[in-house]
Order: structure tokens, then sequence, then C-alpha cells
């Protein structure tokens, strides 16, 4: 059999091994299906009369051929997806909505109302963990994730600024004491793992869901940096944070998000187990945002623009829907009484 030949069917088995045919009948990591062809090489190369031959490689080369390494690049994407984590959807905010009472003075500052409003930002942002929440080391003011460039990773003060209907800006004292005038908010995503950085995205208000408005949000979020970092709070610190009951304020972190995500999980969908309950991170939000707009029918390009990925990363984000369930239902009961095709 000549090269190009074993070099498909080498990728064959490739694409066979990181479908999950295995001995265990489980999926395996792109440096084990390597393990696998090196043998599977080793062992054609004693049937094939050319001295040094390998079934991996281009002809007349030590490289590895085009379709194998267009498998391994996909099994190697697929592994950098954390942990395949389940999305956080919109029966999640709603029971999270319906725990708080933001307008009750005692509870408008607390976690749990503070994890609620980020967490219907990121619903429509798609925002990664570090773009707003502080990882558990950072939880006391005192310190905080920084960029390379030695400021905030996570969203600070200075990088939400609203605007009027007829898109002039709003000062942020007048925005906190007339949210009425207020209909846009214009983030500043400073730091990104796209490499985009500065990129600036716009939201609306969404005044018929007042649980999924993120401008409202927003304001509530800058509101209370002020009221519990004093009337003149640093700009230049991580936006994300709540009073405890004795009245001590810290960061949110990836720890409180994870946990709440995961109490919902259990109430809306009784996910009781510890292996079930992993599935709910930080990055829940990103997968539910893209899962939201996919459901709803929007091309890949607006979702890629929308959640600011640079490429159809986004199609790995994609889960098992009942609404796609749903649609295929609908195509095939419309085409029941259509003529054969």
């Amino acid at each position: 059999m000549d090269l190009p030949k074993l070099n498909h069917m080498l990728a064959c088995y490739a694409v066979f091994l990181a479908t999950g045919h295995t001995v265990a009948q489980r999926q395996i990591k792109a440096s084990t299906i390597r393990n696998y062809l090196a043998a599977s090489a080793s062992f054609l190369q004693l049937f094939a009369g050319v001295p040094h031959r390998d079934a991996r490689h281009d002809p007349f080369s030590h490289t590895t051929c085009q379709p194998i390494n267009s498998v391994l690049q996909h099994v190697n994407k697929f592994e950098k997806i954390p942990d395949r984590v389940e999305p956080y959807t919109l029966a999640m905010q709603k029971a999270l909505h319906s725990r708080i009472n933001p307008t009750h003075l005692p509870f408008r500052d607390s976690r749990q109302t503070a994890l609620f409003q980020w967490f219907g930002v990121a619903l429509q942002g798609g925002n990664r963990r570090c773009e707003w929440c502080q990882l558990p080391k950072h939880r006391k003011l005192s310190t905080f994730e920084l960029a390379p460039t030695g400021e905030s990773r996570a969203f600070t003060l200075s990088d939400i600024s609203f605007l009027s209907a007829r898109m002039r800006a709003i000062n942020l004292t007048t925005a906190l004491r007339d949210r009425d005038s207020v209909q846009f908010a214009v983030v500043t995503y400073r730091w990104q793992k796209n490499g985009d950085h500065g990129e600036r995205k716009t939201y609306t208000r969404n005044l018929s869901n007042t649980a999924c408005d993120s401008v409202g949000h927003l304001l509530s979020i800058c509101d209370r940096y002020v009221r519990l970092l004093g009337p003149s709070p640093p700009t230049d610190k991580p936006l994300a944070v709540y009073a405890t009951s004795t009245g001590q304020v810290l960061h949110l972190t990836s720890d409180d998000a994870t946990s709440l995500m995961r109490s919902l999980a259990k109430e809306v969908y009784d996910v009781t187990t510890p292996h079930g309950s992993r599935k709910w991170t930080c990055h829940s939000l990103r997968v539910g945002a893209c899962c939201i707009l996919w459901a709803m029918g929007h091309v890949g390009e607006f979702i890629q623009r929308a959640l600011r990925w640079r490429s159809a990363s986004w199609k790995d984000y994609i889960r098992d829907l009942t609404v796609q369930a749903r649609a295929h239902n609908t195509a095939i009961s419309n085409s029941w009484d259509l003529p054969a095709f």
C-alpha cells in the first residue's frame, strides 16, 4: 500500500479512537491517540518492505501528515474547553431571581444579589471568569488578579459608561440618580483572552424583563461599588464586590459563583451527585450565552461577534438542547404530508 493511503488509513483510525472506540469504551486524549498511532505505524513497518517508512508521515519527510494532524488538532481543541461544562440557563436565572429582593436594603449588597446581577450581565456578554470576578485567594480587597500590564484583569468602574437614548454620555452620578435617563451601557473589555484588548460592547435596556436587564444590572453594580467604597471610590480596582452580613466588603470570587450555580442546578434540574454538580463552573455563563443565541436561531457570525470570538470556537460550546429537539419535531410534522422525496 502506498504511503498516502496509509496516511488516510491511520487518520481514520485516529477518528475511530477519538470517538471513544477504545478498550475501555471512553474518549482518550490526543497524546494517547498519538501513542496508539505510533504503535500502529511500528506494526505496519514490519510489512512495509521499505526501510524506515512511517505510516504517519508525509512522503520523504518526518512530518506528521495533514489528515492525522487535522484529527489531533480537533481533539486538542476539544480538550481545551474546560471540562465540557453545562450552560448556565435562563431557568436557573429565573430561580435565582425568585430568591432575591434587591430593593430590600439589607439584601441589596448581599453576595447572592450581586451574583444575580453579574450573571445577568454575563448572559448577554458571555463574560469569562477573569473578566469580572477573582480567584478565591483574592477575596480580600487588598489583593486582586493583575493583567500582564500591571492593571486589574477584571472590570473596573472606569470600564463602564452610560448613554441616553440619543447616545449622549451620562456621567455616573447622574446615571445613578436618574436611572430612567439611561438607555445604553458601554463596557470596555480591558483585557481579553483573544488579544483584542480594549474592545467595547454596547448593552441596551430590557424593560420588559428586568431580570435580564443588563443595563439595569450594571447600574446596580456600579451603585453598589460607590456605596460600599465611599463617595470617591478608586476606579482602578475590581468592580465585583459585595458586603457580608457584618458589613465587611469583599470581592466576588469564582468559588462564590460556582457554589451558587450548583445550588441552582440542584433546585432546577435535581442534580444531586458531586459528579453532576461539577459540570457547573464560572465558564457555564459563557456556554449559556452561546446556547441561548444558538437556540433562538442566530447565525454563527452573529454569535461569534456578540460573544467576542475571533474564530468559530463558539461551535464547541453548543450543547444538546431541547429546543433543537422541538424544532426537529416541527420540521418532521410539517413535512408529513409533502410528496415523497
